[in-house]
């Protein structure tokens, strides 16, 4: 309550906030009217939907800040704003770690009140897409269809039927080949940029993972020298953004000063750099994936919970894939 009076206070007529509560949702409107200075809350109870494997209800405040400081990305945000407005379906396409799910998330956040839904079709049985119940559903994204086999007409007509309920629609994918038997449906392409293509941007990501750092895990360091950010900028990071973390975890964890050293920067990066190189890229596609699970396994000190996390696969795929 006290999140959304604060959000009353500062949009000054209302504000939407939903949270989970045991087995349903619970969703409070908060209206303020300035003419008698009263406040009015509504509260609503909403069918459980995260009872269904591969669905994520998104009840939590983005706390990461939307970094857009390169020309490229603030175009690409007013275009998806201009497509969320008239409700035009959007797939987003772009490599792992660029950002994909927080911008789409962002987008929602800023432009609507309803419930905010993620059909993840790793884990989701597509036969089930009738029983979810959509009345206050308002966004909702599509993740690993290229994970669906048959019954595209059914995924086809679902995307057809959430647009006619005034739905917004986000496909998230890492490339348009994964879309192919969809392309009928969805007209609205929409491509963000690996991180060496808007390097304007790396040095708010430098600065905000530095504060997080801090206040998560009680690190040293939060400035950084402008030699050394040039060096973090002239990296090339295979899975953009989230390489971008791991590093300056990394050289956060082992900086005891308050403004970080440059050599503390060399010598993460050139750890970093040795493992990037073990990639051979030989061999089959399969052979390459194995390559790069064993990379992240190792990064993540064979954390197999964490490894699957960052890959965005579960534990069971990981071990079935090692085993390959």
């Amino acid at each position: 309550m006290y999140i959304l009076n604060t959000d009353i206070n500062l949009n000054n007529e209302k504000a939407t906030k939903n949270y989970v509560v045991e087995d349903c949702i619970i969703e409070i409107k908060g209206h303020y009217s300035p003419t008698f200075s009263y406040k009015i809350y509504i509260f609503n109870k909403h069918d459980q939907l995260l009872n269904q494997e591969g669905l994520k209800v998104h009840t939590e405040n983005l706390y990461a800040p939307l970094i857009a400081n390169s020309d490229r990305i603030q175009f690409i945000l007013q275009q998806i704003k201009t497509l969320y407005q008239i409700n035009e379906p959007i797939l987003l396409i772009g490599e792992k770690g660029t950002g994909k799910d927080f911008i789409s998330t962002y987008i929602h956040d800023q432009c609507n009140e309803g419930l905010l839904l993620t059909i993840n079709f790793e884990k989701y049985n597509i036969n089930q897409l009738d029983k979810i119940p959509l009345n206050s559903v308002r966004t909702i994204k599509f993740q690993n269809l290229s994970r669906i086999k048959d019954n595209h007409d059914k995924l086809s007509a679902f995307i057809e039927m959430c647009l006619n309920l005034k739905i917004h629609v986000f496909v998230l994918l890492e490339n348009i080949i994964q879309f192919e038997p969809f392309t009928s449906k969805i007209s609205n392409i929409v491509e963000l940029p690996p991180l060496n293509e808007r390097k304007e941007d790396i040095e708010g990501f430098v600065q905000y993972f530095l504060s997080s750092f801090h206040e998560k895990y009680g690190t040293v360091a939060v400035k950084i020298k402008d030699e050394s950010l040039s060096l973090l900028k002239e990296t090339t990071y295979p899975f953009n953004i989230d390489d971008l973390r791991f590093v300056m975890k990394q050289i956060a964890l082992k900086e005891n000063y308050i403004v970080i050293q440059h050599e503390t920067v060399e010598n993460v990066l050139n750890v970093e750099k040795l493992a990037l190189k073990a990639l051979s890229f030989k061999g089959t596609l399969k052979d390459i994936e194995k390559e790069i699970i064993e990379l992240v396994l190792k990064e993540e000190n064979f954390n197999q919970s964490k490894t699957a996390e960052r890959l965005g696969i579960n534990r069971a795929t990981l071990w079935r894939k090692l085993k390959e």
